[in-house]
């Protein structure tokens, strides 16, 4: 990888002239970064993996004043002087970004983590302790392996950070990642190719980005719901998450500040969302942190963010809440005189949330006759139908030839303005007929948005239909299942649409088709990832169902997990460990040892870089003990815990 970047930074400055610079060649490196970052978190080497995500950032989107005529090499220099100093970097507490510890560094007031890391060696050693005083306690005579492996999870758990100062006392060195260890992935990107680099690297340690298509399987598992959490845990790590993107939410400005601020509050979302249990002690957290996150560098004032909050806290059932949010934000003036799409794209983003928050529909067709007529989210005399058609119309056609009408990260206008159009086909027909006119609308309105690369009408759609099939048990639930066979066609790669067709399909005859659709192959390998996650869920959904049905002891449909799970991992072509591991859970559960042996090897065989599969498999020998070891070492696989330590750490 490191030959590849030299290479390509040599075509792109100039100097081979020996091959044509293509187009994307920039996005083109920082893939490569990418990978290998996410090669080293698969490795276990999460410290030079978290290294090369501060450098890479600081690097491009951190940057002092320099001139203008300045080399790679020249700028690299400067940034070793900051890279060595100790102070504190992307992520860490108190870093203030490349640009501003520059300004430290001349003075000499550098504050390195010499005491940060004195405090976490002496709360991980009582950690330690504790635990080997447990597993050697009597009655728990732990094997020297077990007792490895729990170590080690330890470990990776409570010091993945990677420490500053050189000079720290601490007993795993490798724990110091050197500018020798990233210099090899400083380059200088565009402002763009920059970002997107920063939020994918977000992505890899646990970040959620707003409007995304999420390659990341812990990302994918979370939004499947079934699947066990097979994420490291690292200790802290939201709070990592956090300074990170309010560091790079300070550096940049514009539309790209707003998808930052939104995409960490969704991050805050997720990561409580798997963490805390009921719904209650999530919104609880939730408004928590959203609220310190409102408060800070004036992003209170920022529309994308209130909407992307607005939508969350209508997520979690709190429609007054959401409701309130939007009354206290939402700017009082017509909002179709907006000019600017950065201001007219989150407004009508609130006024969705607020129209689905209403209590009934009563009020819905209130708020939908003012915020079309009008432009207001608030509740006045319903207009006469011909008004409303005609308001229609009028923003329709003013929306199609204003100038500079583009799509945001956030959505598109012209897909937004049809979600509220929807609204109006569904509330205000009589219940029979409502159906009826809203399939009408949707057709009409598709014609409208077919270019758009946003999924909100389609979306809404469904929504709408799923709650009157719901509302109206009479109601065929073909006319959901075909409209959901059509949307999973045209958008494979949305987990949502792809759960809530595998949801109502579940049971009964229905479960065939579905089966069937996720297990075509298709020439985009990005489906194929998707459906490859949607297999599994679909069997996991149908394991559940039938223990629920069961009355004995016996897992029942066992067997055809297993084979899921295997044909899901060659569907990816074993470029993620999870499935494998999910089976060799699956093995140890049922505590069968000679089938966990048999899932262990052919899982490393087909993954080699996995570390974590080293962690789940329990069943090992002695013999396979010391062999393992020897694996890890030959393929530089991180190992925290070195054989001869379990001994001593045992009689101490």
């Amino acid at each position: 990888m490191k030959k590849c970047l030299t290479k390509l930074e040599e075509l792109r400055s100039g100097k081979l002239l020996s091959h044509q610079l293509l187009p994307e060649t920039e996005n083109f490196m920082a893939d490569v970064i990418l990978r290998k970052v996410r090669l080293l978190l698969k490795c276990g080497h999460i410290e030079k993996a978290i290294g090369m995500t501060q450098a890479v950032c600081e690097f491009n989107l951190c940057v002092p004043q320099l001139p203008d005529n300045a080399s790679l090499s020249s700028k690299r220099s400067l940034f070793a002087i900051f890279w060595d100093s100790g102070m504190a970097r992307m992520g860490d507490e108190n870093a203030k970004g490349w640009n501003a510890a520059m300004e430290y560094i001349k003075k000499e007031n550098v504050t390195t983590d010499m005491t940060l890391c004195v405090r976490e060696e002496a709360e991980y050693d009582d950690l330690e302790t504790r635990l080997c005083q447990k597993m050697s306690s009597t009655g728990l005579k732990s094997s020297h392996q077990r007792i490895w492996i729990e170590v080690e999870k330890l470990r990776t758990k409570y010091q993945w950070r990677p420490i500053r100062d050189v000079f720290a006392k601490v007993v795993d060195k490798n724990r110091i990642v050197t500018f020798k260890d990233i210099e090899d992935v400083l380059y200088s990107f565009n402002k763009i190719v920059a970002v997107t680099l920063f939020l994918n690297l977000m992505e890899e340690l646990g970040a959620k980005i707003y409007g995304w298509d999420s390659l990341s399987p812990t990302n994918i598992m979370h939004e499947f719901t079934l699947f066990p959490d097979f994420s490291v845990g690292l200790k802290d790590i939201d709070k990592f998450l956090n300074r990170c993107f309010d560091l790079v939410s300070v550096q940049v400005e514009g539309q790209v500040r707003d998808l930052v601020l939104s995409s960490q509050l969704l991050t805050i979302f997720n990561l409580i969302s798997r963490n805390y249990g009921s719904r209650e002690k999530i919104t609880a957290k939730f408004r928590e942190e959203a609220k310190l996150l409102c408060c800070k560098n004036n992003n209170i004032r920022n529309l994308s963010l209130v909407a992307t909050l607005a939508e969350k806290l209508l997520e979690l059932g709190k429609d007054e809440i959401a409701r309130t949010c939007v009354n206290k934000f939402f700017v009082s003036n017509d909002m179709w005189s907006e000019k600017e799409m950065s201001r007219l794209v989150p407004m009508l983003r609130m006024a969705i949330v607020y129209i689905s928050a209403a209590p009934d529909d009563f009020v819905k067709r209130d708020l939908i006759s003012t915020i079309l007529c009008e432009g207001k989210c608030v509740q006045n005399e319903v207009k006469d139908i011909n008004t409303i058609q005609n308001r229609i119309n009028v923003i329709f056609r003013d929306l199609l030839r204003r100038e500079g009408m583009h799509d945001t990260w956030e959505g598109s206008p012209i897909d937004l303005i049809s979600c509220l159009v929807l609204f109006y086909s569904y509330y205000f027909v009589i219940n029979e007929k409502r159906v009826w006119s809203m399939r009408k609308c949707y057709m009409e309105l598709s014609a409208v948005t077919r270019h758009s690369k946003h999924r909100r009408l389609l979306k809404k759609y469904l929504e709408l239909l799923q709650l009157h099939v719901t509302l109206n048990p009479g109601t065929s639930r073909r006319v959901l299942v075909e409209a959901l066979i059509t949307a999973c066609r045209r958008n494979p790669t949305d987990v949502s649409i792809l759960k809530m067709y595998i949801d109502s399909t579940a049971k009964g005859n229905f479960s065939f088709p579905v089966k069937k659709f996720l297990e075509t192959n298709s020439d985009d390998e990005n489906t194929n990832y998707y459906f490859a996650f949607g297999s599994v869920y679909l069997e996991l959904l149908r394991h559940r169902i039938l223990l629920d049905n069961s009355d004995n002891i016996c897992s029942p449909g066992l067997h055809r997990l297993r084979t899921v799970l295997k044909r899901a991992s060659e569907r990816v072509k074993h470029t993620v460990d999870v499935f494998w591991r999910l089976l060799l859970q699956i093995e140890n559960d049922q505590r069968n040892v000679q089938r966990s042996r048999e899932v262990f090897y052919l899982a490393f065989a087909e993954c080699p870089w996995s570390k974590a599969l080293c962690m789940d498999y329990k069943y090992m020998d002695s013999d396979e003990y010391a062999k393992l070891l020897d694996v890890l070492v030959e393929k530089h696989l991180r190992l925290r815990c070195e054989h001869d330590e379990i001994a001593i750490l045992m009689r101490e």
